[in-house]
């Protein structure tokens, strides 16, 4: 269910307001005001009208315009800072394109370190939720456009399987002149107006939004006395595995994702009462969209009305799928399917595609069916209906309330491991099983792994790009996959990173900030995406189910894992390859050598593990290597010092009995925490003996999202970790991020 809702767009600073606008007919795109750099021209787009003057020391645009909505869905739902759940019971959801991208530009300006602390989505996460106290998973999915809408659909995950009993999720973009320059050099940003499936349409408009949705099951938005919005009855995801930057003409992907969620939904075509299309008004995905909804719709498709938000608030990246679905939840509740402005008179191109262009019509809608198409080929389709009375009704909590509940088991068949010093697998297990230090050397070069990739089809790839695909083939030999086009029908992807194509990104904005916005490089831009990694591992590997990358902070590769193994254990995948991958940069070492000390090595790699559920790797013969255990999470938010060992000490002990952990090699103020959480849980458990501390990765730098994958790698390999310890015994891996808060994971080995 859908219980709050909360809105910030090009048309208005809430949810009334902007839909209040688009039932007049208005349009939001106008010049562009906020973009860091001159535009000539200004083509236009769509920004959000702050009421008054910003304050010199205001938080950073993206912050302080997603808090806005996030206050609003809370207020919407009743949720005033007394959480209805045990902070552990509350997870955080949110999606993005680019971080907050405007500090990147900062910094490349004025060299302040103190930018890029900003940057990151995990620290825009933080800001924005801060004195909201959740230990719930706190993550921020990146699938280029699709975004918003994959965070609620990895929420409803959580609430599905009993991890969680509320969930907020959204998605966010502000206006930068990164985004802005990037679709115009790819030719993608129209002159005139963004026209969805129209004849004459030429393009986008780039525009920013904020969308915040608070999800709960129907039980207990019940026993709380609120009546729900909407509720979510079916939702697909799907990867293209067709091109970077261009959808498959015939819409296959897209169609698929619409076939799920009409199944998941138990819907047939006709109960489909209007259609929120992603409608970008670009010719290439508006023909590709068409596609796919006439493969679903077939003749029916005629008679369904085809709604274009795009056309009044531009294409807000990140959040559009997010903030579509809040404009859709309004449709539903007002009975109206609102019309596409700039649209009047205008003859669409297709045949049997019923654009509602001329006023808005009075209709009950019992479903309506929302598509959210991404950059790389990632497609995510829900539906969405009326709350029914006896939704609302005084229903008992729902038993998952009290625990998760575990319904299949995950397990790893396969393990890929690129890290400096272990280029390999079979390296990597050699090096576990040493007896010596084995501290590997702290650079790794392209040269060390590249035997591992076909030289042709990655020469334009990004170093990290080029990380994640070693790694996963080599996950994949290790797992016994050898028909790789077979079993990419049935995988998904996830991938952690915290910086992404660090390389890339910096030498596109780099030539944008000196030359000016039109000197912007396409290939770069492209390249430089976070979501780049997982476009390219379903292309190569053919994989049809979704990808998707979770970025922005030191515990993202464990929050992959986490969505991973969340999907497996709820029966929504039978498959996955997790990946955590890092570029060792010039500028990201500079950079960390101020935060942290010039004694802080710093180093890239990638790891990837096969996840399959355990009958879906017995029904192929795949060997097992481990067994997914419990997660946990614990968010430092303004917490103070004991607070936050508190927090640590409650999520380590939400592990279960574990009888190692493996912790980092490196001194910092995360590892400290890491070690202070550690020793503070066992100091609490008096029932059985304090848990190891150990350094199954041996190695000596830093490796942001990809060392505690390490880790989780070698617990499965390394003979230490199982020492004079019973068969059955649990290995944990615990993260810390500097100021966004601590994951963990634990393991059996097979």
């Amino acid at each position: 269910m859908i219980t709050g809702a909360g809105l910030v767009t090009s048309l208005g600073l809430d949810r009334e307001s902007t839909w209040a606008a688009i039932l007049r007919g208005e349009c939001g795109v106008g010049p562009l005001q906020h973009v860091e750099s001159a535009l000539d021209p200004d083509k236009g787009g769509g920004e959000v009208k702050e009421p008054e003057a910003v304050a010199p020391g205001a938080a950073p645009r993206e912050v302080r315009l997603l808090r806005r909505a996030l206050d609003e869905a809370l207020r919407d739902a009743a949720i005033d800072g007394n959480w209805p759940c045990a902070p552990d019971r509350c997870a955080i959801v949110f999606g993005t394109s680019l971080h907050g991208m405007r500090h990147g530009g900062a910094f490349l300006r004025h060299g302040k370190t103190d930018s890029l602390t900003r940057f990151l989505a995990g620290a825009t996460l933080a800001a924005a939720t801060r004195g909201i106290h959740t230990d719930g998973l706190r993550t921020t999915t990146c699938s280029a456009c699709s975004s918003g809408l994959a965070s609620v659909a990895v929420a409803h995950t959580l609430l599905e399987n009993g991890e969680a009993d509320v969930v907020i999720a959204g998605g966010y973009d502000p206006i930068s002149e990164y985004s802005y320059a990037g679709f115009n050099s790819m030719r993608l940003v129209s002159a005139t107006q963004l026209k969805p499936f129209a004849a004459s349409r030429d393009g986008m408009k780039v525009a920013e939004g904020y969308a915040v949705v608070v999800l709960e099951r129907a039980g207990d938005a019940a026993a709380r006395g609120v009546r729900p919005l909407a509720r979510i009855v079916g939702y697909g995801e799907s990867c293209d595995a067709f091109h970077l930057s261009k959808p498959h003409p015939e819409g296959n992907g897209a169609a698929g994702a619409i076939r799920q969620a009409m199944g998941a939904a138990n819907v047939e075509p006709d109960g489909i009462d209007m259609i929120v299309a992603h409608a970008t008004a670009t010719s290439d995905n508006d023909a590709a969209e068409y596609a796919a909804l006439a493969q679903v719709f077939g003749d029916r498709l005629g008679q369904i009305p085809v709604v274009g938000f795009k056309s009044h608030l531009g294409h807000s990246l990140g959040s559009a799928g997010a903030v579509e679905l809040v404009l859709s939840v309004m449709a539903m509740r007002d009975g109206v399917i609102p019309a596409c402005a700039n649209m009047k008179g205008e003859p669409i191109e297709f045949a049997n595609l019923r654009v509602n262009v001329d006023a808005p019509q009075k209709r009950r809608l019992r479903h309506v069916l929302n598509t959210s198409l991404g950059f790389g080929g990632a497609n995510v389709s829900m539906i969405l209906s009326p709350a029914k009375a006896e939704d609302v009704s005084a229903r008992r909590r729902a038993d998952a309330t009290s625990a998760p509940q575990r319904k299949r088991e995950a397990v790893v068949t396969g393990l890929g491991v690129v890290l400096p010093g272990a280029v390999g697998t079979e390296a990597f297990e050699s090096l576990c099983r040493s007896a010596g230090s084995g501290q590997p050397a702290r650079v790794l070069e392209p040269g060390d792994y590249e035997h591992l990739l076909n030289a042709r089809r990655t020469r334009r790839m990004s170093e990290y790009a080029k990380l994640c695909l070693a790694a996963a083939g080599e996950a994949y030999r290790d797992a016994g996959v050898t028909d790789v086009a077979l079993f990419g029908e049935a995988c998904h992807a996830v991938v952690g990173t915290t910086h992404g194509a660090t390389a890339y990104c910096e030498d596109y904005y780099t030539q944008l900030i000196r030359e000016g916005v039109n000197a912007a490089n396409p290939s770069l831009f492209a390249e430089g995406v976070p979501n780049v990694a997982s476009a390219h591992l379903s292309t190569t590997f053919s994989i049809k189910g979704f990808c998707q990358t979770l970025i922005g902070t030191r515990t993202a590769g464990l929050e992959a894992w986490h969505v991973a193994t969340s999907r497996i254990v709820s029966g929504a995948w039978d498959c996955a390859v997790v990946v955590a991958a890092e570029e060792a940069t010039e500028l990201v070492a500079r950079t960390y050598g101020e935060l942290l000390g010039k004694s802080v090595p710093i180093t890239g790699g990638a790891v990837a593990l096969v996840l399959e559920s355990r009958a879906h790797a017995e029904q192929r013969g795949a060997r097992l290597r481990a067994s997914a255990g419990p997660i946990a999470q614990a968010a430092w938010s303004e917490r103070s010092p004991c607070r936050r060992l508190g927090a640590g000490r409650e999520a380590i002990a939400r592990l279960g009995p574990v009888t190692t952990f493996a912790v980092s090699s490196v001194d910092h103020a995360a590892s400290r925490w890491e070690r202070a959480c550690l020793r503070a849980a066992g100091r609490s458990r008096s029932d059985q003996a304090d848990p190891r501390l150990m350094t199954l990765n041996r190695s000596a730098a830093e490796q942001f999202s990809v060392g505690p994958l390490a880790s989780l790698a070698a617990a499965m390999v390394d003979p230490r970790a199982l020492q004079d310890a019973p068969e059955d015994a649990a290995i944990g891996v615990v993260c810390a991020d500097w100021s966004y808060g601590l994951s963990g994971a634990s393991i059996q080995r097979a």
